[in-house]
């Protein structure tokens, strides 16, 4: 029987990664490493082929390019639209 509904996880243990911000007209390069990720999220199958799925994303890391300590944390929610093939 068709699975209808789907939970799901994953989690980023390290990395690095960086970003360009914009300050007073300004590009500024940011770099950081000790980068983790946790994805948690729910799918719905009710029609044929097509999924609904919504996903909590949170994002942090605790240290820039010269080593120094900083706290930076961020999440966002995402609704989506998928049509699953199974290979």
């Amino acid at each position: 029987f068709p699975v209808m509904f789907r939970l799901y996880g994953a989690y980023a243990v390290s990395g690095t990664g960086g970003y360009t911000t914009t300050l007073s007209g300004n590009d500024t390069e940011v770099d950081y490493e000790g980068f983790n990720s946790t994805i948690l999220g729910a799918s719905y199958t009710g029609l044929p082929f097509v999924a609904i799925n919504f996903e909590m994303v949170n994002f942090e890391w605790d240290e820039d390019e010269d080593g120094n300590d900083v706290s930076n944390e961020w999440s966002h929610y995402l609704l989506s639209v998928s049509l699953p093939i199974n290979l």
